[in-house]
């Protein structure tokens, strides 16, 4: 860098040089570096006017400036200084760069030039998840993995499908199942129910690795180069055979897989899931209500024969306990995992209504006046 400056200089004054002596500008000197100390004038103080050598250093400034493509800089004042030191007005010193075309700090010779990729919010991209629920029946597990389809899709830009293997099983054998179907006892059944969790199984690492858009061949709009695709398997899998069957089919698979478990014991919340989702499922269309309820009781008794809650430490798993009073975390790491985790804190496993009101009457509606910020009237108290 500074053999450039020095050659720059060198060039420019060399052209300046070569003008008529007798101009007004007059000669250049060198010191005894051969660097240019400053402008002489060839003629006396008596003779030429001393502001030929403000004149003089203009044109040497607006000389380098011009050639070395550089805003305007005072003119150096040590005479002596080989450095390419330039000093711009009302700033401190700086190291003009020729590689970077701008100045520059010297505690920062290399300062990043190109920004930050604009995904770096949504993790790695193109990343595959498969979210695996555990849990016995009316636990909500459904319910939140359909809200964290719709998160993940639309904060995320992410390629979500749920696939549920209940309703697998009421498409490959029917929608008509009573609580003996489940007895684990029974391995006819129990076979049965095997395939149709196969089933959900192929699907969802077909869609895991298919091109294009969601499900249904549409394209989604995603926040990102590639969001990823993200498939929720849903079932039961309250045994650690089943979920190591689930680890099994993934093995070798570039998939990131983590179980998410809900924990329920208390019988309030449990009953009103029963009651507001379960007795309407295909399987009791010819019961009544009560005798739904009495034959969804049973089923969750045979589950609740073998179930073997989520202890894997090899495994990476998010367990709720009673819709999220208490959380449990193992081996749960990245960012997509991570935001899912927070969601899930903040969702609750039953459907709930959210009511909006208006405050009651206010002393300015009572007059008829529009807006203000008026307290409210003795009618509006009993209204709150």
């Amino acid at each position: 860098m500074d053999t450039y400056m020095e050659q720059a200089v060198e060039s420019l004054v060399a052209e300046l040089d070569s003008e008529d002596e007798s101009t007004p500008l007059g000669r250049r000197g060198r010191g005894a570096n051969g660097s240019v100390d400053e402008l002489h004038d060839t003629q006396t103080p008596e003779t030429e006017p001393d502001t030929d050598q403000d004149v003089n250093a203009a044109v040497l400034d607006e000389g380098l400036n011009s050639t070395l493509g550089v805003p305007p800089f005072l003119p150096r004042t040590s005479s002596h200084s080989a450095a390419p030191v330039l000093r711009h007005a009302g700033s401190v010193d700086c190291v003009y760069d020729m590689d970077k075309q701008g100045p520059h700090d010297e505690k920062n010779p290399t300062p990043q030039a190109i920004p930050p990729p604009s995904h770096v919010d949504t993790g790695v991209i193109g990343e595959l998840h498969v979210l695996v629920m555990v849990g016995l029946p009316a636990r909500g597990k459904t319910h939140m993995a359909r809200k964290l389809m719709q998160y993940l899709s639309f904060f995320h830009g992410a390629v979500v499908r749920l696939f549920n293997v209940g309703n697998y099983r009421r498409n490959m054998l029917g929608p008509s199942h009573t609580n003996d179907f489940f007895d684990p006892k029974n391995a006819e059944n129990d076979k049965l129910r095997q395939e149709c969790a196969h089933e959900a199984m192929r699907d969802m690492i077909s869609f895991l690795f298919q091109k294009g858009g969601d499900a249904n061949g549409h394209t989604l709009e995603q926040k990102s180069e590639d969001s990823g695709r993200i498939g929720i398997y849903d079932a039961t899998n309250t045994t650690k055979a089943r979920r190591k069957w689930i680890t099994e089919m993934l093995r070798g698979l570039p998939v990131k897989l983590i179980f998410i478990e809900s924990v329920c014991t208390d019988e309030e919340i449990i009953k009103k899931n029963i009651w507001d989702a379960k007795v309407n499922l295909p399987d009791y269309a010819r019961m009544g209500k009560q005798e739904a309820y009495n034959d969804f009781k049973r089923r969750i008794a045979h589950y609740e024969s073998v179930y073997e809650p989520m202890d894997e430490d090899e495994l990476s798993w998010i367990k709720l306990i009673n819709t999220g009073r208490r959380i449990e975390i193992n081996n749960v790491h990245g960012f997509l995992p991570i935001r899912m985790l927070q969601f899930l804190t903040n969702i609750h496993a039953t459907r709930r209504s959210i009511y909006l009101s208006r405050h009651g009457q206010s002393e300015y509606n009572a007059q008829n006046k529009i807006g203000g910020d008026s307290n409210i009237t003795e009618q509006g108290r009993a209204y709150a």
